[in-house]
Protein backbone atom coordinates (compact mmCIF):
# COMPACT_ATOMS: atom_id res chain seq x y z
CA UNK A 1 0.00 0.00 0.00
CA UNK A 2 3.09 2.27 0.94
CA UNK A 3 5.02 1.25 -2.17
CA UNK A 4 1.60 2.46 -4.18
CA UNK A 5 1.33 6.02 -2.98
CA UNK A 6 5.12 6.26 -3.43
CA UNK A 7 4.76 5.38 -7.10
CA UNK A 8 1.62 7.74 -7.15
CA UNK A 9 3.66 10.85 -5.93
CA UNK A 10 6.82 9.91 -8.13
CA UNK A 11 4.19 10.05 -11.03
CA UNK A 12 2.70 13.17 -10.07
CA UNK A 13 6.21 14.65 -9.71
CA UNK A 14 6.72 13.23 -12.84
CA UNK A 15 4.17 14.47 -14.74
CA UNK A 16 4.48 18.09 -13.45
CA UNK A 17 8.02 18.45 -14.04
CA UNK A 18 6.91 16.94 -18.11
CA UNK A 19 3.91 19.55 -18.05
CA UNK A 20 6.19 22.28 -16.73
CA UNK A 21 8.78 21.62 -19.22
CA UNK A 22 6.67 21.73 -22.48
CA UNK A 23 4.70 25.03 -20.97
CA UNK A 24 8.49 26.07 -20.66
CA UNK A 25 9.42 24.99 -24.48
CA UNK A 26 5.95 26.28 -25.92
CA UNK A 27 7.01 29.64 -24.33
CA UNK A 28 10.52 29.55 -25.31
CA UNK A 29 9.42 29.26 -29.16
CA UNK A 30 6.63 31.49 -29.09
CA UNK A 31 8.99 34.29 -28.06
CA UNK A 32 11.84 33.17 -30.09
CA UNK A 33 9.29 33.37 -33.20
CA UNK A 34 7.36 36.18 -32.21
CA UNK A 35 10.36 38.55 -31.84
CA UNK A 36 11.43 38.08 -35.23
CA UNK A 37 8.14 38.93 -36.55
CA UNK A 38 7.63 42.19 -34.22
CA UNK A 39 11.15 43.25 -35.90
CA UNK A 40 10.14 42.43 -39.19
CA UNK A 41 6.79 44.62 -38.60
CA UNK A 42 8.51 47.50 -37.46
CA UNK A 43 11.22 47.60 -40.37
CA UNK A 44 8.11 47.16 -42.62
CA UNK A 45 6.63 49.92 -40.89
CA UNK A 46 9.65 52.37 -41.65
CA UNK A 47 10.18 51.12 -44.56
CA UNK A 48 7.09 52.58 -45.64
CA UNK A 49 6.78 55.75 -43.40
CA UNK A 50 9.74 56.90 -45.18
CA UNK A 51 8.18 55.75 -48.85
CA UNK A 52 5.59 58.15 -47.83
CA UNK A 53 7.66 60.80 -46.40
CA UNK A 54 8.77 61.48 -49.68
CA UNK A 55 5.96 63.05 -50.12
CA UNK A 56 6.64 67.24 -50.48
CA UNK A 57 3.35 68.67 -49.57
CA UNK A 58 0.58 68.56 -46.80
CA UNK A 59 -2.73 68.13 -47.82
CA UNK A 60 -5.94 67.02 -45.30
CA UNK A 61 -5.92 70.18 -42.90
CA UNK A 62 -3.95 68.72 -39.54
CA UNK A 63 -6.06 69.58 -36.38
CA UNK A 64 -4.64 71.81 -34.05
CA UNK A 65 -6.17 72.39 -30.55
CA UNK A 66 -5.67 74.83 -28.13
CA UNK A 67 -6.19 74.46 -24.12
CA UNK A 68 -6.65 76.66 -21.17
CA UNK A 69 -6.67 79.92 -23.41
CA UNK A 70 -8.64 82.56 -22.45
CA UNK A 71 -11.74 83.08 -25.01
CA UNK A 72 -10.42 86.93 -25.87
CA UNK A 73 -6.71 85.20 -26.67
CA UNK A 74 -8.19 82.88 -29.46
CA UNK A 75 -11.11 85.46 -30.13
CA UNK A 76 -9.23 86.18 -34.03
CA UNK A 77 -6.38 83.91 -34.83
CA UNK A 78 -4.20 84.89 -37.74
CA UNK A 79 -2.66 82.35 -39.96
CA UNK A 80 0.47 82.98 -42.30
CA UNK A 81 3.15 80.89 -44.06
CA UNK A 82 6.54 81.48 -43.95
CA UNK A 83 8.35 80.02 -46.99
CA UNK A 84 11.83 81.34 -48.61
CA UNK A 85 11.92 83.53 -45.38
CA UNK A 86 8.59 85.23 -46.84
CA UNK A 87 5.19 85.69 -44.91
CA UNK A 88 2.38 84.70 -47.57
CA UNK A 89 -1.38 83.64 -47.38
CA UNK A 90 -2.59 85.69 -44.52
CA UNK A 91 -5.75 83.96 -43.21
CA UNK A 92 -8.03 84.94 -40.20
CA UNK A 93 -10.37 82.45 -38.24
CA UNK A 94 -12.73 83.91 -35.68
CA UNK A 95 -13.61 81.66 -32.94
CA UNK A 96 -16.18 80.70 -30.81
CA UNK A 97 -15.48 79.71 -27.46
CA UNK A 98 -15.68 76.18 -25.95
CA UNK A 99 -16.95 76.14 -22.40
CA UNK A 100 -14.49 73.06 -21.93
CA UNK A 101 -11.66 75.68 -22.52
CA UNK A 102 -10.49 73.64 -25.78
CA UNK A 103 -10.83 74.75 -29.05
CA UNK A 104 -10.18 72.34 -31.93
CA UNK A 105 -9.51 74.03 -35.40
CA UNK A 106 -8.14 72.71 -39.57
CA UNK A 107 -4.86 74.22 -40.33
CA UNK A 108 -6.83 76.83 -42.98
CA UNK A 109 -4.95 75.72 -45.55
CA UNK A 110 -5.80 72.87 -47.98
CA UNK A 111 -2.01 72.41 -49.35
CA UNK A 112 1.11 73.34 -49.06
CA UNK A 113 4.85 72.55 -48.65
CA UNK A 114 6.23 70.52 -45.78
CA UNK A 115 9.37 72.49 -45.36
CA UNK A 116 6.63 75.80 -45.01
CA UNK A 117 6.28 76.95 -41.33
CA UNK A 118 2.95 78.31 -40.29
CA UNK A 119 2.67 81.07 -37.98
CA UNK A 120 -0.42 81.24 -35.49
CA UNK A 121 -0.45 84.53 -33.67
CA UNK A 122 -3.71 84.87 -31.29
CA UNK A 123 -5.80 87.96 -30.55
CA UNK A 124 -3.08 89.27 -27.81
CA UNK A 125 0.11 88.70 -30.08
CA UNK A 126 1.40 85.60 -29.11
CA UNK A 127 2.80 83.44 -31.89
CA UNK A 128 3.06 79.97 -32.04
CA UNK A 129 5.50 78.23 -35.10
CA UNK A 130 4.46 74.82 -36.41
CA UNK A 131 6.79 72.91 -38.39
CA UNK A 132 8.10 69.41 -38.74
CA UNK A 133 5.25 67.91 -41.26
CA UNK A 134 5.75 64.38 -42.21
CA UNK A 135 3.92 61.44 -43.65
CA UNK A 136 3.66 58.28 -42.24
CA UNK A 137 1.91 54.43 -43.66
CA UNK A 138 -1.25 52.13 -42.42
CA UNK A 139 0.00 49.42 -43.54
CA UNK A 140 -2.61 46.47 -44.90
CA UNK A 141 -1.41 42.80 -43.94
CA UNK A 142 -2.01 39.42 -45.48
CA UNK A 143 -2.50 36.30 -44.46
CA UNK A 144 1.36 35.43 -44.02
CA UNK A 145 2.21 38.95 -41.90
CA UNK A 146 3.36 40.26 -45.22
CA UNK A 147 2.47 44.12 -46.58
CA UNK A 148 -0.26 43.55 -49.20
CA UNK A 149 -1.10 47.76 -49.66
CA UNK A 150 -0.41 50.49 -47.56
CA UNK A 151 -1.71 54.20 -47.16
CA UNK A 152 -0.01 57.31 -46.61
CA UNK A 153 -1.45 60.02 -44.41
CA UNK A 154 -0.16 63.23 -42.70
CA UNK A 155 0.82 62.51 -38.66
CA UNK A 156 -0.91 64.03 -36.30
CA UNK A 157 2.55 64.70 -34.22
CA UNK A 158 4.66 68.25 -35.38
CA UNK A 159 6.37 70.52 -33.65
CA UNK A 160 5.00 73.49 -32.21
CA UNK A 161 7.72 76.17 -30.42
CA UNK A 162 10.61 73.56 -30.28
CA UNK A 163 8.23 70.50 -28.63
CA UNK A 164 6.79 68.18 -30.82
CA UNK A 165 3.05 67.56 -29.62
CA UNK A 166 0.23 66.64 -31.48
CA UNK A 167 -0.92 69.12 -32.53
CA UNK A 168 -1.90 70.62 -28.76
CA UNK A 169 -1.27 74.09 -28.38
CA UNK A 170 -0.90 74.98 -24.19
CA UNK A 171 0.33 77.55 -22.31
CA UNK A 172 3.55 76.07 -21.33
CA UNK A 173 4.47 76.38 -25.12
CA UNK A 174 4.71 80.22 -25.34
CA UNK A 175 7.89 81.92 -26.10
CA UNK A 176 8.01 86.11 -25.17
CA UNK A 177 9.91 88.25 -28.10
CA UNK A 178 11.87 89.04 -25.09
CA UNK A 179 12.99 85.42 -24.40
CA UNK A 180 12.76 83.86 -27.16
CA UNK A 181 16.01 83.25 -27.79
CA UNK A 182 16.45 81.76 -24.01
CA UNK A 183 14.67 78.36 -24.80
CA UNK A 184 16.74 76.21 -26.61
CA UNK A 185 14.85 73.27 -27.19
CA UNK A 186 11.48 71.62 -25.12
CA UNK A 187 11.95 67.86 -24.32
CA UNK A 188 8.68 65.78 -24.02
CA UNK A 189 8.18 63.37 -20.93
CA UNK A 190 8.43 59.75 -21.83
CA UNK A 191 10.79 60.06 -24.51
CA UNK A 192 14.31 58.55 -24.37
CA UNK A 193 15.95 61.66 -24.08
CA UNK A 194 13.92 62.65 -21.51
CA UNK A 195 15.32 59.66 -20.08
CA UNK A 196 18.94 60.56 -20.74
CA UNK A 197 18.20 64.09 -19.88
CA UNK A 198 16.71 63.25 -16.45
CA UNK A 199 19.72 60.61 -14.80
CA UNK A 200 22.30 63.97 -15.30
CA UNK A 201 20.25 66.43 -13.67
CA UNK A 202 21.02 67.33 -10.13
CA UNK A 203 17.48 67.74 -9.39
CA UNK A 204 15.99 64.73 -11.01
CA UNK A 205 12.37 63.82 -11.83
CA UNK A 206 11.29 62.10 -8.24
CA UNK A 207 12.78 65.71 -6.54
CA UNK A 208 10.75 67.73 -8.58
CA UNK A 209 7.83 65.86 -8.12
CA UNK A 210 8.35 66.22 -4.38
CA UNK A 211 8.91 69.93 -4.25
CA UNK A 212 5.54 70.45 -6.76
CA UNK A 213 3.83 68.16 -3.84
CA UNK A 214 5.01 70.47 -0.76
CA UNK A 215 3.92 73.67 -2.90
CA UNK A 216 0.55 72.31 -3.78
CA UNK A 217 -1.95 74.84 -4.11
CA UNK A 218 -4.65 72.63 -5.09
CA UNK A 219 -5.80 71.00 -1.84
CA UNK A 220 -9.20 69.25 -2.79
CA UNK A 221 -7.52 66.72 -5.24
CA UNK A 222 -3.83 66.07 -6.73
CA UNK A 223 -3.26 67.48 -10.23
CA UNK A 224 0.00 67.24 -11.23
CA UNK A 225 0.24 67.38 -14.94
CA UNK A 226 4.36 66.70 -16.12
CA UNK A 227 4.69 68.97 -19.51
CA UNK A 228 8.39 68.15 -19.80
CA UNK A 229 11.53 70.14 -19.58
CA UNK A 230 13.03 73.10 -21.02
CA UNK A 231 16.04 74.10 -22.23
CA UNK A 232 17.37 77.18 -21.77
CA UNK A 233 20.62 79.21 -22.53
CA UNK A 234 21.46 79.40 -18.79
CA UNK A 235 19.58 76.26 -17.29
CA UNK A 236 16.81 74.47 -17.55
CA UNK A 237 13.70 73.74 -15.96
CA UNK A 238 10.93 70.93 -15.36
CA UNK A 239 7.20 72.35 -16.06
CA UNK A 240 4.34 71.18 -14.54
CA UNK A 241 0.54 72.07 -14.88
CA UNK A 242 -1.80 72.02 -11.86
CA UNK A 243 -5.62 72.77 -12.48
CA UNK A 244 -7.13 75.07 -9.76
CA UNK A 245 -9.75 73.51 -7.10
CA UNK A 246 -12.81 74.87 -8.75
CA UNK A 247 -11.68 73.52 -12.14
CA UNK A 248 -11.60 76.76 -14.01
CA UNK A 249 -7.89 76.71 -15.44
CA UNK A 250 -4.64 75.41 -15.04
CA UNK A 251 -1.43 77.25 -13.67
CA UNK A 252 1.68 76.88 -14.55
CA UNK A 253 4.61 75.36 -12.46
CA UNK A 254 8.52 75.50 -13.17
CA UNK A 255 10.84 73.63 -11.00
CA UNK A 256 14.89 74.43 -11.94
CA UNK A 257 16.85 71.17 -12.39
CA UNK A 258 19.76 73.13 -10.58
CA UNK A 259 18.41 74.52 -7.64
CA UNK A 260 14.84 73.14 -7.30
CA UNK A 261 13.52 77.07 -7.21
CA UNK A 262 9.78 76.76 -7.73
CA UNK A 263 7.26 79.12 -9.41
CA UNK A 264 3.96 79.53 -10.16
CA UNK A 265 2.59 81.14 -12.53
CA UNK A 266 -1.36 82.38 -12.97
CA UNK A 267 -1.05 83.27 -16.36
CA UNK A 268 2.27 81.69 -17.68
CA UNK A 269 4.46 83.40 -19.30
CA UNK A 270 3.16 86.37 -17.72
CA UNK A 271 3.02 86.18 -14.31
Amino acid sequence: MTDNIIMKKVFVILFLACLGFMIYLFVSDYSDNTEPVAKNLTAEQNKYSNICDTITTVEGQPFLLFTDFKPSEYKDLKFQILRNKKLIEDTVLKNNYSPDRLYRLKIPYKRFYKTDTIIVTTSNNLKFSLSGFHHEALLEYGQFENVINHQCYVSESYTINKSITKGKISRYLIELPSSKNKRLKFVNPGTKEFDNLNQKLKINLNTAQEIFRENRKNKKFESQILCGIEILKNGSNYIFEEETENGDHFETVTINTESGEFKRYTDYPFH
